[in-house]
């Protein structure tokens, strides 16, 4: 059963350092580090997108601890950078655990978020929050793709009227007015695609012993999977299985 209920009384916890009611943060060597993935989309658009969410889980396995997948609903708003900017949205949200050796080794089920999160951009024009989901969601291209374009544009134009020498420019600025790429990554990043520094394109940028393929009936979603899962994929034409991906 969903649990449903206004979001400050449903996370709005009370916990500790020690004792009985310890936050999540502070379990000396049994801590857990996780991405924060965030979408927001239209409101019309959720019951599609919840069957596909369906079918990828159908097809690739994957697990959605602590608060499984949540969904907040705001209003239409104008702020220009707000992701609701125009339109009743839904909020999608989940987080992915990952490894202690995160930069090595890929976290259970990468596949099934990474082609659940590429659905989000580049069929039901998603908007990643600010603050969460993976540096490729912040890219030049996308973030001209799936930004309003007047919101993005009258934005544009309050940067340059404010600070109109770019004092305060830095990269993520060049890239939201399209005069620069770069993304500041991780320097001990090896493999850019397990942490969503980018979206996959050969073996390297996933883990060692994956590959970059892509779970059946989503061409365009490159995603980092395990060289089993695409001979359950091969041999199954109406895949159910859900091994879980280690």
């Amino acid at each position: 059963m969903p649990a449903v209920g206004y979001y400050h009384r449903m996370f709005a916890p009370i916990c500790y350092e020690h004792g009985n009611l310890q936050c999540p943060w502070f379990h000396g060597p049994f801590n857990i580090t996780q991405l924060d993935n965030e979408m927001s989309l239209d409101i019309h658009k959720v019951p599609e997108f919840v069957a596909t969410v369906k079918d990828i889980l159908g097809k690739y396995a994957a697990v959605f601890p602590i608060q499984g997948i949540l969904l907040r609903f705001s209003a239409a708003s104008d702020t220009y950078m707000s992701n609701a900017f125009g339109r009743v949205t839904c909020h999608f949200e989940f987080y992915m655990l990952v490894r202690e050796d995160s930069v090595n080794t890929p976290s259970a089920g990468l596949a099934a978020f990474q082609t659940i999160l590429q659905s989000l951009i580049k069929s039901y024009s998603g908007r990643s929050h600010w603050g969460k989901s993976g540096n490729v969601y912040h890219s030049t291209e996308i973030v001209s793709s799936n930004l309003d374009p007047d919101a993005r544009k009258i934005f544009l134009d309050k940067m340059h009227k404010y600070d109109p020498n770019g004092i305060f420019m830095n990269d993520f600025g060049r890239r939201l007015q399209g005069t620069g790429k770069k993304i500041n990554v991780d320097p001990d990043v090896k493999h850019c695609a397990l942490l969503d520094n980018c979206f996959c394109s050969s073996y390297s940028d996933c883990a060692n012993g994956q590959i970059c393929s892509n779970i059946q009936g989503y061409p365009n979603h490159p995603a980092c999977m395990n060289s089993e899962s695409i001979v359950h994929q091969l041999l199954d034409p109406n895949p159910n299985w859900r091994t879980l991906q280690s």
